[in-house]
């Protein structure tokens, strides 16, 4: 082979370089760069050093009803117990006094010692009933104000399947309706209540154990109650249902560990009663819905205290919270399964 047959072979032109330098990483070296990006990120959110953001997905994940495997994945259960432990919540050790509360039938004397007090209490005389909506700090929601707490029924659902909170609306014609207590699923999807229950001052189911149980009286006061449905029914209730915690009872908060996230992050709907017997409804979005993070039950027991609640207690959460003014469904419902409405057991409603 001659010399220049051989510098034929060998030579690269200055465009072929630039082709070759202009060639990109493949697709799949890519895709392998994102999953380790996610990977390290994930790793540092998880194990990294802000503890917070490990007590925010433990709480969270702990606190739902059918995915509390997820804690598990990353943790073990000493790490768990540690964060649980750091959350724990101390009761008070009481038992609501009815006498407490006056039922007063037109509180508004125009007179108003904050802006709190102001939302409350200013309505028209023949407003029953009016919305505030919360949005600060991350957190969007309702308060829905009863002035005339002796309106407000449980319902349970005629199927066994459960119903939407628009169903029990328009089945009972309520001005507004929203989740009460907890249910368990079978096999088959029928739904079933954790606790005991009272409808229409009569027991309706008894666990026969002792329970932290929700209540109100024909006259229309919230009794919170740590005892058996039998004993609950001395109280002269119209209703009762099972759930927890408690977040304020005689006026005393519940207090909490060091920990910055009791009970996580989660849609809540929850109730709470002033000693002028107003009742406030409160409905949290979460999980994204309307930018919502959700609320833990330290931020709970903290509004239901700016608004002079002397007796505020936890009702169903999560995917289960729901609200419906006139039939019409306010909040994004957020499940870890999808998004809308989710069949429930019961519902509170005032019409």
């Amino acid at each position: 082979m001659s010399e220049t047959q051989n510098l034929n072979t060998v030579q690269e032109t200055p465009s072929d370089n630039k082709t070759k330098k202009k060639k990109g990483l493949s697709w799949l070296t890519i895709l392998i760069l994102i999953v380790d990006i996610i990977a390290r990120g994930c790793f540092y959110v998880v194990y990294g050093p802000n503890e917070s953001i490990r007590e925010w997905y433990i709480q969270t994940a702990i606190s739902t009803g059918q995915h509390k495997y997820l804690a598990y994945i990353f943790y073990d259960s000493e790490t768990i117990n540690e964060v649980l432990n750091k959350n724990r919540i101390t009761y008070v050790d009481d038992t609501t006094d009815p006498d407490l509360i006056k039922i007063v039938e037109n509180p508004n004397t125009g007179v108003y010692a904050n802006a709190y007090e102001r939302e409350i209490l200013e309505h028209d005389p023949d407003q029953n009933y009016k919305v505030i909506t919360i949005d600060e700090d991350g957190i969007y929601g309702w308060i829905t104000v009863i002035y005339q707490p002796q309106r407000l029924n449980l319902v349970v659902t005629n199927t066994s399947q459960g119903e939407f909170i628009t169903e029990f609306s328009d089945r009972y014609n309520a001005t507004v309706a929203i989740n009460a207590g907890g249910f368990n699923l079978t096999e088959d999807y029928t739904r079933y209540n954790l606790g005991s229950i009272i409808l229409d001052g009569k027991i309706f189911k008894n666990t026969g154990a002792k329970e932290m149980l929700v209540c109100l009286t024909n006259e229309g006061k919230l009794v919170l109650l740590n005892t058996t449905i039998t004993e609950a029914a001395k109280y002269d209730l119209k209703w009762a249902l099972y759930f927890e915690p408690f977040f304020i009872v005689n006026g005393a908060k519940t207090k909490y560990g060091e920990g910055s996230n009791p009970g996580g992050l989660q849609p809540r709907t929850a109730i709470g009663q002033r000693a002028d017997g107003i009742v406030l409804l409160m409905t949290i979005e979460g999980r994204g819905g309307n930018g919502s993070r959700g609320a833990n039950f330290r931020e709970m027991t903290e509004l239901f205290d700016r608004y002079s609640c002397i007796n505020a207690a936890n009702l169903d959460g999560g995917g289960s919270t729901m609200l419906a003014i006139n039939g019409e469904l306010m909040n994004e419902p957020i499940s870890y399964q999808g998004a809308g409405e989710r069949h429930i057991y019961d519902a509170i409603v005032y019409n």
